[in-house]
């Protein structure tokens, strides 16, 4: 699913892999490559570490560089003789200087 958000957010890459047969995980055997398309915009890990015994779930962090626009966050799993893939986009908005909270204050006199 695409996201999108402002410079200077926190952004996770999260890998979800695991057999639809016998709800295996990514094996901690497995090789994981990451890239961005984009690394202007975001920036990734190359490669991130199964833990040992696998894992149905990798989290990574996405480094915004606080430009603003596209880019495609990819992933490779290598299982053996067997690849997998995935990506989603990730679009970077500008900040803008504008107001962003008001208060009151009552007082007596």
């Amino acid at each position: 699913m695409p996201l999108t958000v402002p410079a200077g957010s926190t952004v996770t890459a999260v890998i979800d892999g695991h057999s639809s047969t016998n709800g295996a995980p990514i094996p901690d055997s497995a090789t994981v490559a990451l890239t961005s398309s984009d690394p202007t915009i975001a920036t990734v890990p190359a490669s991130v570490a199964v833990p040992a015994g696998g894992s149905q779930e990798l989290t990574v962090p996405v480094t915004l560089t606080g430009t603003a626009g596209s880019s495609a966050i990819a992933v490779v799993v290598t299982v053996g003789a067997q690849t997998f893939q995935a990506s989603d986009d990730l679009t970077v908005t500008a900040v803008v200087a504008a107001l962003d909270h008001v208060t009151l204050t009552l007082t007596q006199g």
